[in-house]
């Protein structure tokens, strides 16, 4: 399989992030799937408008796939920090963030067992 090297780097880049974001994943199992207040005015987005909105989502299949995505992460399948770490890591992306996000998030799931 032929891959391109700067992809390939950022994989790598993103496996690195997984093994320090993973030591510190309680925090973020604690916040609920729907909004929750945060402060005087202030309202954190939920998985699904976090998504959306922070990847840039236009294409109905990357649509299909956050809602994929959000459902599994309330049925319990899948980690909800695993899906944080890898949307951060995909905003950062200048362009094609929904497709970053997919790709690296299938990848890093597959080697926790979890097949999306």
């Amino acid at each position: 399989m032929h891959c391109c090297p700067m992809l390939c780097y950022s994989f790598a880049r993103l496996l690195i992030l997984t093994l320090a974001v993973t030591g510190s994943s309680a925090a973020l199992t604690a916040a609920p799937a729907a909004a929750q207040s945060v402060g005087v005015g202030a309202e954190v987005a939920d998985l699904r408008d976090q998504l959306m909105n922070g990847l840039r989502v236009a294409r109905p299949e990357d649509r299909a796939f956050i809602e994929r995505v959000v459902q599994l992460v309330d049925q319990g399948t899948l980690p909800r920090p695993l899906v944080v770490s890898t949307f951060i890591w995909a905003r950062k992306k200048y362009q094609y963030q929904a497709q970053y996000f997919e790709q690296g998030l299938r990848f890093r799931a597959s080697q926790q067992g979890i097949s999306i």
